[in-house]
């Protein structure tokens, strides 16, 4: 059982890992949608805008980044 489902977790965050990998090509050759930049504005978006501007204030040009780089790690999870 523990096998089966340590057999699922690496087939899944190998899946996630290939297309995250697929869409950052596509989104360097063709300009196209990347999804975690999109889950990251977003999440800028929902935010309330006195948090987000003291995030942006302390983090600098690595909030996008960070965001981007959580976006990242939370599609490989699910």
């Amino acid at each position: 059982m523990v096998t089966e489902l340590r057999g699922g977790l690496v087939a899944g965050i190998t899946a996630g890992a290939v297309a995250i990998a697929l869409s950052y090509a596509l989104r360097m050759t063709f300009c196209a949608v990347f999804l975690p930049e999109i889950a990251a504005q977003t999440l800028f978006t929902l935010t309330p805008s006195e948090i987000e501007s003291q995030l942006v204030t302390s983090l600098g040009y690595l909030a996008k980044y960070s965001a981007i780089a959580g976006s990242v790690i939370v599609n490989l999870i699910i």
